[in-house]
């Protein structure tokens, strides 16, 4: 009996993926997700995973994300395309290892993502923006 997932769970899935990335070479990640222009994820049942677009190339481990997703996958195939804004509009296609299919379509702030993600590169992001609000709230506060 095929296992489904909901269209939640796979956007969940590519946001996952895209966190392992940052995780393992946030400098290279980074500059593809604010490079206008087409970046491709893809992912195999051994967990393999690589990100790929003008800026760079990153491999990664996504054996941790499909275990915590309770995935069992035969591969993923993500196209997106960052904008010059830094919204990021992907199309996944998820073959999973009991013959089910599923597609899913949406869009990443990258700014959001960078910043709600949990790796180093995250941690430190997360610093800069809560540093540069405070910074902004203080100046707000001196020209009252």
């Amino acid at each position: 009996m095929p296992i489904s997932h909901s269209q939640t769970e796979l956007k969940l899935a590519v946001a996952r993926f895209l966190e392992l990335s940052y995780s393992t070479d946030g400098t290279t990640t980074a500059r593809l997700m604010r490079e206008a222009g087409p970046v491709k994820l893809s992912v195999d049942h051994h967990g393999r995973a690589s990100l790929d677009g003008r800026a760079g190339k990153v491999t990664f481990s996504a054996q941790e994300g499909l275990r915590e997703l309770g995935m069992e996958l035969r591969m993923a195939d993500v196209s997106m395309h960052v904008d010059d804004q830094g919204l990021i509009q992907f199309t996944a296609s998820f073959r999973f290892l009991r013959a089910a299919s599923a597609t899913t379509s949406g869009s990443i702030d990258v700014e959001k993502l960078i910043t709600s993600c949990s790796g180093l590169i995250c941690t430190a992001a997360k610093a800069l923006v809560g540093a540069k609000q405070s910074r902004d709230r203080q100046l707000l506060e001196a020209l009252q």
